[in-house]
């Protein structure tokens, strides 16, 4: 089996052939600070692929149950029984005509929206190529062909969930009882409110898009590497990503999230909770209401904040494992 370094460097290769992920969005440090973790951001050739800078911590905490995408076809078991709530597995199928006259609806909304054209032009985000992504949407939403329909800055998949919510309404509501796992390298939508009672983990590459509001009682967990989670809004217990979270509403959080590394940003109407560390990137909210907000670039005061060693050298990962495996024991 190659060493690890030469897969990288073979992946880095192929990157510079190949389309990237989605637009970063960096935070730089002060003048004489480090990044927390070494090496450059390198893309990986594979739709929706992480950059490679960082192995995520080795082992894992709490075993997580499976979460599979389809908008129908629900198979419902009692929330407290051994057999997990599964989607089965399926690619969600898009009406184009549906999507169209959703956009039409919406489009004038969008344009005043402050989150889409807040450093659109800062980020090459225009209205003449979502007005062009919207013309012409891929039959259905899966890892291959939701890529040109997704890619780009954070700006365009908040669009895109803004016209899925209003070419999918549904009364619909699932009850899922955690830990839930949401499978990494695919693209799963779900039509309907999603509550989780326990932890909702999202592994690297994983895309889950809630045409609803998502409720999670316990952690909302984007495993280090990118991810996505979208809603029309989002409730959680704690939280814990270093991808993107996005919200036509807002986030609530009365525990602690923190948004960590600078490659990917969060971005929703509102943000209200407890304790937001974020000090590493830039993520756009319309509000901010905490308790506690670290902004500081101080590893050391942000590992203090989240209960952590204050030379802990991994903080996203470790303080990931803290609360799966509190919510593990509780």
């Amino acid at each position: 089996m190659p060493a690890r370094d030469g897969v990288c460097e073979a992946l880095s290769r192929a990157a510079e052939s190949a389309p990237g992920p989605p637009a970063c969005r960096r935070r730089d440090p002060p003048d004489g600070l480090g990044s927390q973790w070494a090496g450059s951001l390198r893309f990986a050739s594979s739709p929706l692929a992480p950059p490679l800078v960082r192995v995520p911590p080795d082992g894992r905490a709490t075993p997580a149950r499976s979460l599979t995408a389809d908008k129908a076809n629900v198979m419902a078991h009692d929330k407290h029984g051994d057999t997990p709530l599964l989607w089965q597995p399926a690619a969600f199928p898009l009406a184009a005509q549906q999507v169209k006259d959703a956009y039409a609806r919406v489009r004038a909304s969008l344009m005043d929206d402050a989150l889409f054209i807040q450093d659109a032009a800062q980020y090459g985000v225009t209205v003449d190529e979502l007005d062009r992504r919207m013309q012409q949407p891929p039959a259905q939403l899966d890892s291959g062909s939701s890529w040109d329909w997704l890619d780009g800055p954070e700006h365009y998949r908040r669009a895109v969930l803004r016209v899925l919510v209003e070419a999918y309404r549904s009364a619909d509501r699932h009850e899922l009882a955690g830990p839930v796992e949401v499978p990494g390298n695919a693209v799963h939508v779900v039509a309907a409110d999603v509550h989780v009672d326990g932890d909702l983990v999202l592994e690297e590459q994983a895309v889950l898009f809630v045409l609803g509001k998502l409720s999670v009682s316990g952690a909302l967990v984007g495993r280090p590497g990118y991810s996505v989670a979208a809603a029309r809004e989002i409730e959680c217990a704690d939280g814990a990503t270093g991808g993107e979270v996005l919200a036509l509403g807002g986030i609530r959080c009365p525990g602690t999230f923190y948004f960590g590394h600078n490659d990917y940003s969060a971005r929703a109407a509102w943000y209200d909770g407890g304790i937001l560390v974020d000090f590493e990137r830039y993520n756009a909210f319309g509000r901010v209401a905490v308790r506690t907000r670290v902004t500081d670039w101080d590893f050391p005061a942000a590992a203090r904040v989240l209960g952590l060693p204050n030379d802990e050298g991994d903080l996203l990962g470790a303080y990931t494992e803290k609360l799966l495996s509190e919510q593990g024991r509780a």
